[in-house]
Parts: C-alpha cells; sequence; structure tokens
C-alpha cells in the first residue's frame, strides 16, 4: 500500500484510536491491509513516544546536485528574464558549470527548497 507520509500518519492514528475502542490487532489488520505484527508496532511507537511515534523517521535520499548558493543563483536568473530561455540555460551553465538538464528545474514560486 503505498502513501504519503501524512496519510501514514493518519493511518497510524487511526490505528490507536481503533485500538482505544478496543478493536483487536487482526481487526485493524483488516481495514487496514497490513500484518498484525505491523499494527503492534505502530501501537507500541505511540506507547513510546505518544506524538512522534505516529510520523514516518527521516529518510535518506540523493544529496541535491546543486548547493543552497547556486539554486538561489539558478532562481535569481529565472526570475531576471524568464521569456528567454536559451539565455538563461547559457547563464545558468556558466555560473553552475552544470548542464542545466543535469538538475530539476521545479516550480518553486521564489522559495529555494
Amino acid at each position: 500500500m503505498k502513501s504519503s507520509a501524512p496519510q501514514r500518519t493518519r493511518m497510524r492514528a487511526t490505528a490507536v484510536l481503533l485500538s482505544e475502542r478496543h478493536y483487536s490487532l487482526d481487526q485493524i489488520a483488516i481495514i487496514y491491509p497490513v500484518d498484525r505484527d505491523r499494527v503492534s508496532q505502530w501501537l507500541e511507537w505511540w506507547e513510546a513516544e505518544p506524538m512522534a511515534g505516529l510520523d514516518d523517521d527521516p529518510r535518506s535520499g540523493r544529496p541535491p546536485k546543486l548547493t543552497r548558493a547556486e539554486r538561489q543563483e539558478v532562481l535569481k536568473i529565472t526570475v531576471q528574464d524568464p521569456r528567454s530561455i536559451k539565455t538563461g540555460l547559457k547563464r545558468i551553465h556558466q555560473t553552475t558549470s552544470q548542464t542545466p538538464f543535469s538538475f530539476p528545474l521545479l516550480p518553486c514560486k521564489g522559495k529555494i527548497p
């Protein structure tokens, strides 16, 4: 079952509530297609750390290809002349020494991720 982090947190919180309402581990495991042991683990996490126990642990990922300063510079270049794509890509390449298509340019609405 794939889901986002907020959905998984909500699912765990609901499992805790169902447990408080005297649903068995097997019943909760049927509601959420997971193993009985997984439900038991969620409840143990809740008992150990009531709110933090519901959240996912931080996940590792690929480090960004651009430094924070480079991302700020890319944003600045993009905002200066958003209609001139070729010029902007050339300036980004000159500034970062990376091929502009080697990193994703996601819409960030003026914020640096």
